[in-house]
């Protein structure tokens, strides 16, 4: 059988590659990289308060069925006592 050689993968990431536009020195750079930075703020903000949200509510969901089935639980023991002292 012939050898077949792998060769391993690399991967590296230059800062100049994660960005959507070139970088330079000038303001231009600087302000768009500030732009951008608040937006991922905004965005991680609004995802994290979506995540608080759906969270909050599965849990009053679950915390209104506990109730109804609490609440079916006393009135099936209220009419049993009732039926015992009839």
């Amino acid at each position: 059988m012939a050898a077949i050689l792998v060769k391993p993968m690399t991967f590296s990431i230059s800062a100049n590659t994660c960005w959507p536009w070139p970088r330079t020195n000038d303001g231009r750079s600087q302000a768009l990289t500030v732009a951008f930075l608040v937006d991922r703020a905004v965005q991680t903000r609004d995802d994290l308060a979506e995540m608080l949200v759906k969270r909050m509510q599965r849990l009053h969901k679950r915390a209104r069925e506990a109730l109804v089935a609490h609440q079916q639980r006393q009135q099936d023991q209220a009419d049993h006592l009732i039926a015992v002292f009839q």
